[in-house]
């Protein structure tokens, strides 16, 4: 017996009020909380181990870096780091997300996800860079800008 398709939109709904009221709801698979820090919020993605996020967090940073050194004042995003040419993850740490949402659906779906899933792992390591100072611009997809004078290197 099978899950109405109302049912599942309410879930939804449910799910992105969830964020809004700070609630955390527990699925079988997935289990995503909404931070609050400073009027902004990042996503905890799971399914994916500690130990994975933390190599993501720092792959993502270290192509922050070499943007921020590249391209100094320009606005970037998650799909200028991890979009576009660099959009094949394979042998990268990344590539687990890509995995893990592959299982719930076919290549577009885990594609989209994962897009997602890396975007809210940009957000938290630039929310947590104690070290640099970051400008943030919203829009369709968030994005950011280096704004400080500390050293890369």
């Amino acid at each position: 017996m099978g899950v109405s398709l109302s049912a599942w939109k309410m879930l939804g709904h449910i799910y992105q009020l969830s964020f809004i009221l700070d609630v955390t709801i527990e699925r079988t698979e997935i289990l995503v909380i909404a931070m609050i820090i400073d009027d902004d919020y990042y996503r905890n993605v799971w399914g994916i181990g500690k130990w994975r996020q933390k190599r993501m967090r720092d792959y993502l940073l270290g192509a922050v870096h070499v943007w921020c050194r590249d391209h100094y004042e320009e606005w970037f995003a998650a799909k200028d780091l991890i979009g576009g040419p660099n959009f094949y993850w394979q042998e990268t740490p990344l590539y687990p997300l890509y995995s893990y949402y592959r299982q719930f659906g076919d290549s577009n779906y885990a594609i989209k996800q994962a897009g997602r899933a890396a975007g809210w792992l940009l957000k938290r390591v630039l929310i947590e860079d104690k070290k640099r100072t970051y400008e943030t611009r919203k829009g369709y997809t968030r994005q950011y800008r280096w704004v400080g004078e500390e050293w890369l290197g």
